[in-house]
Parts: C-alpha cells; sequence; structure tokens
C-alpha cells in the first residue's frame, strides 16, 4: 500500500485487473487494492474481468461523494475519505 501512495503526482503504469465498480472503472492490483481511471463510466466487454495495463497521472482526490444519512434515518450510497484515481490515462490489455 505504501508503494502506491509514494507514487502520487507522478505519471505511472499500473498492471491490474479491469473491473466496474459503482464509482467507475477500476483496476485491481495484485495486491487488491483498487484504483479507479478517472473519466470512465466503466470497461466494455473487451477488458472487463481481464488484465490490462494503464498509464496515467496518479492522484489522490475525492471522486466519490460521501454518504448522506438524511433526516428520517436513510443513508445514501458513497464512500467516506478521498481515493487513488489515474487521470488523463490510457490502456491497454497486458
Amino acid at each position: 500500500m505504501t508503494k502506491i501512495t509514494n507514487q502520487i503526482g507522478k505519471n505511472v503504469t499500473l498492471r491490474g485487473t479491469a473491473g466496474n465498480a459503482k464509482g467507475g472503472a477500476v483496476i485491481q492490483l495484485p495486491d487488491n487494492r483498487v484504483i479507479y481511471i478517472e473519466g470512465l463510466s466503466g470497461w466494455d466487454d473487451e477488458f472487463s474481468g481481464k488484465e490490462v495495463i494503464v498509464t496515467g497521472n496518479l492522484r489522490e482526490k475525492k471522486l466519490i461523494p460521501d454518504p448522506y444519512i438524511s433526516p428520517d434515518g436513510g443513508i445514501s450510497q458513497g464512500a467516506i475519505g478521498t481515493q487513488i484515481v489515474l487521470e488523463n490515462a490510457s490502456w491497454k490489455k497486458a
């Protein structure tokens, strides 16, 4: 986990499995860390579930809104904190 956070702010190339999450397209790294692909709502069948190589600028930022608790106690979906995101990403099959 520390290794990837040391790369924040840099242009990186990562290898992992393409997947779709409620917050958008992700790659899951071999250490199970999830990295979001900014601007990509989901992988198509050509990439989803397959190993990919993704290059982009690694950032830590708020991508997914925090959950909201309504006055009547209903809780919306969301994620507390920030996410690790690849900006301006390009990808190919591994």
